[in-house]
């Protein structure tokens, strides 16, 4: 199995109002960059075969990619301004036949990926999943009333960025425009074709501002 990550984005939100402009995969979580925080979980569990999808800042990409020196890791340009997508598009003739996961280079996920591997076959895609407890009162609301009322804790499905895929996605993806969250996922759901099965993440922390890259240091720190 190949994993397969994006790492080409602008990272707005991370790089807003900042002087240095920085790549988010690139940002170091104690120390480490979040993209080898990813790769080093991928090699334990013996995905050893990785393809990064970059665009923004792929200079900087290259060039860190180049000090690991692991020739199983290639760097793919897809484009400024590709949508997520698109990029995976641009990767299809490297993917070949291959089973894959495909995930995000600035998001961290706890799972038990050996065991999700193995559920993987040539009927189904897989999707991950996080249980999110909101914190605040939560409405239900129709065109005329509030017409249900959940005080806090109320559990929402986050996806948490996880896809085992195959060749078939590729029947779904038509232009570097498409974004995968919201054009792709839901085609692939409605179609009926492919039997999409889920699992729960233990634990799921995107880095999208500075103030989340803090919270997930303490994590790591904590040995969470």
């Amino acid at each position: 199995m190949i994993g397969v990550i994006l790492c080409g984005g602008f990272g707005t939100r991370l790089n807003n109002g900042k002087r240095k402009k920085i790549l988010k995969p690139l940002l170091k979580l104690n120390g480490k960059p979040i993209i080898k925080y990813i790769i080093d979980d991928f090699k334990k569990n013996n995905i050893n075969e990785i393809i990064l999808l970059g665009g923004y800042k792929i200079k900087d990409l290259n060039k860190y990619i180049k000090k690991l020196k692991d020739n199983k890791i290639k760097v793919v340009n897809t484009g400024l301004r590709t949508d997520t997508a698109g990029r995976l598009l641009r990767a299809k003739k490297i993917i070949g036949n291959k089973e894959f996961i495909f995930t995000y280079g600035d998001t961290l996920v706890q799972a038990n990926l050996k065991r999700i591997i193995r559920k993987k076959n040539k009927k189904n895609f897989i999707f991950s999943y996080f249980k999110y407890k909101i914190p605040y009162g939560v409405y239900e609301i129709n065109k005329k009333s509030i017409t249900k009322m959940y005080e806090k804790n109320y559990d929402v499905m986050i996806n948490s960025g996880y896809y085992f895929l195959d060749r078939r996605v590729f029947k779904f993806i038509r232009s570097r425009n498409d974004s995968f969250e919201k054009k792709i996922i839901p085609k692939i759901i409605k179609s009926n074709l492919i039997a999409i099965d889920h699992f729960e993440t233990n634990n799921w922390m995107p880095v999208d501002t500075y103030h989340n890259k803090i919270i997930v240091e303490k994590y790591i720190k904590n040995n969470k």
